[in-house]
């Protein structure tokens, strides 16, 4: 159990070290903030949610992000 924590920290680690201007900038942004929620870090995973809906508010991944930031019953 550990271990796996230890893993989704350091992802979301290298996710934050993509620059806006490196190519897979967007992807590392949305992978951020599912990996954000679902290690129980709302606010930062809304935050960086909201980040990527700025620059992709209508495209299939946009609409991914929003179905996975709605908290469930």
């Amino acid at each position: 159990m550990l271990r796996a924590r230890a893993l989704e920290l350091q992802a979301i680690a290298q996710f934050a070290a993509v620059r806006p201007r490196d190519e897979p900038w967007l992807a590392a942004l949305y992978d951020r903030a599912i990996l954000l929620e679902q290690v129980g870090r709302e606010d930062e995973a809304r935050r960086w949610a909201a980040q990527y809906l700025g620059r992709d508010s209508t495209g299939v991944w946009a609409q991914r992000l929003r179905q996975e930031m709605t908290p469930g019953p």
